[in-house]
């Protein structure tokens, strides 16, 4: 028995050791959360314009063609309760914050990145953000969180390749999704609506409760916020569940008429066609400087 004890921590010790060695390596790795968390720590006071939210904002929002200085902390997947931490770990920093622009999508009052299918970012808020939600051990860690072939392709390609894994601009606008219809608008169609169809209705309360922290936090601070469903092709919106997308729509709008805050409708904006888009719910490099102009003239115009 002590011999296998033996062999076997001369096994299990090594392994630990070089576990933690490349655990600090792919922590020093820059990626698109330690750019932006250090862009908010440098930057903060001096951002009018903040925009928060999903992929939506993350790859439809180029601040470049607003007017002031702005900048799109948005993420893949990031839930409304995220924007909330993100706007609680800053907000002493925001003191010229004019403006907060967050996404409220089809599926935003219906989900959480904690309980989504993608909930292994969440470990991205914690590592680099120093964001703790929840009590997952493991998303302390980038080992247990990322497959290990993903992790070796980053270490070889940062490392040995020179290959950045930041994937913003200098002003957080996701440049992933520049060129026309790359993907499939009807495929992509199906399977985003029935991955952003409501599987339950028990984070509804839940949102709606972000939503309200949220405007307080900007009626404190005497901040316009702005709710913004944002653009799709038609064939993602006649794939929703009608029920849920006017429910969204109609508690948004109960939200904003109580709160004297404002919701921007643009699902369904004809404004917005086929060369717009990179894929049935996102909108390429052409569609991002659409949708970018098009809530700076809001901004400029209605506020």
């Amino acid at each position: 028995m002590d011999f296998f004890l033996k062999r076997f921590l001369q096994f299990l010790i090594p392994l630990i050791i070089l576990s933690v060695i490349f655990e600090f390596f792919l922590r020093r790795i820059p990626n698109d959360y330690s750019y932006k968390n250090e862009y908010l720590n440098r930057n903060s006071n001096e951002i009018n314009i903040l925009f928060l939210g999903n992929s939506h904002f993350y790859y439809g929002i180029n601040p470049e063609f607003i007017k002031g200085k702005a900048f799109n902390a948005a993420h893949i997947s990031q839930s409304l309760d995220y924007d909330l931490e993100i706007i609680k770990k800053y907000s002493q920093k925001l003191g010229k914050l004019k403006y907060l622009v967050l996404t409220v999508d089809y599926f935003s009052l219906y989900s959480t990145l904690d309980n989504g299918v993608e909930d292994w970012r969440a470990k991205n808020y914690r590592i680099y953000y120093n964001i703790y939600r929840g009590n997952l051990l493991h998303n302390n860690f980038e080992i247990f969180t990322t497959l290990p072939k993903d992790n070796i392709d980053r270490f070889i390609n940062f490392y040995f390749r020179d290959s950045s894994s930041v994937y913003c601009s200098t002003l957080g606008w996701g440049m992933g999704y520049k060129s026309i219809n790359n993907e499939d608008l009807v495929i992509t169609a199906n399977v985003a609506a029935e991955r952003h169809k409501a599987k339950t209705n028990e984070y509804f309360n839940h949102n709606t409760d972000v939503i309200e922290k949220i405007i307080d936090w900007t009626k404190h601070k005497n901040i316009k916020v702005i709710f913004v469903t944002t653009p799709a092709y038609s064939t993602y919106v006649s794939a929703l569940d009608s029920l849920q997308l006017n429910n969204t729509v109609r508690q948004m709008k109960d939200i904003v008429d109580n709160n004297h805050s404002y919701y921007l409708n643009l699902l369904k904006d004809t404004s917005f066609n086929k060369q717009d888009f990179f894929d049935a719910d996102h909108v390429n490099e052409k569609g991002a400087n659409k949708l970018t102009t098009i809530i700076d003239s809001f901004i400029n115009k209605n506020i």
